[in-house]
């Protein structure tokens, strides 16, 4: 999966130099790098490969940004890139990349907030967590509310994504939290 991820040659050289997930690329770790010199800056920063402190580094052509939304920083991007031939389209990829996670934070925050900044969900999906409170499946609940099982699957999905959870429990613990259902009518 990591070819597919970051290519043959970027694979061989993780290969090579034994990064592995979690390897912290923090300035502490490994020196002056384009990710910590935006975060310290807080605007874009690209490095050429002999700019970078640490050697492992030194073969990399790196560009760093900060990602803004509502001027505020919520996070930053780094591209990388050791193939010559893509540093000029690496700054151009990351500015398209940012923008979309930047546009899809901004109409995935609008479709889950009201305009008081609650959560929103619409009188199907309350009754369907208020079904799954109860225990509950699927077609039961698609027997319940005279509907289709992917009708109720569809929902059931936008209540996890709504609310942010990966379960039927979590989203009734967080329903009960938010107030949005009580335990008390079920």
């Amino acid at each position: 999966m990591l070819d597919f991820l970051v290519g043959e040659k970027m694979e061989s050289s993780f290969n090579d130099k034994i990064i592995k997930v979690g390897t912290s690329f923090a300035e502490d770790s490994c020196g002056t790098n384009a990710i910590s010199m935006a975060m310290w800056l807080k605007r874009d920063v690209y490095l050429k490969p002999k700019e970078h402190y640490c050697d492992f580094l030194k073969g990399w052509h790196c560009y760093a940004l900060p990602i803004l939304v509502d001027n505020k920083i919520i996070g930053y991007l780094d591209l990388s890139t050791i193939d010559v031939k893509l540093k000029k389209e690496l700054i151009a990829i990351a500015i398209l990349l940012r923008d979309k996670i930047v546009n899809s934070f901004i109409r995935r925050k609008s479709s889950l907030f009201d305009k008081k900044g609650q959560i929103e969900l619409n009188d199907v999906q309350i009754k369907i967590l208020e079904l799954m409170a109860k225990g509950l499946k699927r077609g039961e609940i698609a027997d319940k509310l005279c509907c289709s099982k992917s009708n109720t699957k569809y929902h059931k999905s936008r209540i996890f994504d709504k609310l942010g959870v990966n379960s039927k429990v979590e989203a009734v613990l967080e329903g009960v939290r938010r107030g949005l259902i009580s335990l008390e009518e079920i």
